[in-house]
């Protein structure tokens, strides 16, 4: 019996361990509604956006990346509230 298989195998699982252990989620693109909410403004400007969720944010355009964006003072918190429902 050889254990060439078995090394193969565990080297593989090593590999894709170390991919997934690399990637960070906060590599994440702001939301469109976001950058679009800034497209005509400034850095600073007070502006507002609906998200797909049906919420109204207000933020603030700030540049992010080089990319002007909406970015709502407690946008995380205003996340983990349940979706409104529509009507």
């Amino acid at each position: 019996m050889t254990l060439k298989p078995i090394y193969i195998g565990v080297l593989s699982f090593m590999l894709l361990a170390s991919f997934a252990a690399n990637t960070n989620p906060h590599d994440r693109k702001p939301p469109k509604e976001a950058v679009e909410a800034c497209a005509n403004s400034a850095e600073n400007d007070q502006v507002s956006f609906d998200t797909p969720r049906g919420d109204t944010l207000e933020a603030t355009c700030q540049i992010i990346d080089g990319e002007l964006v909406a970015v709502p003072a407690n946008g995380p918190d205003d996340m983990k509230q349940p979706p409104k429902q529509r009507n």
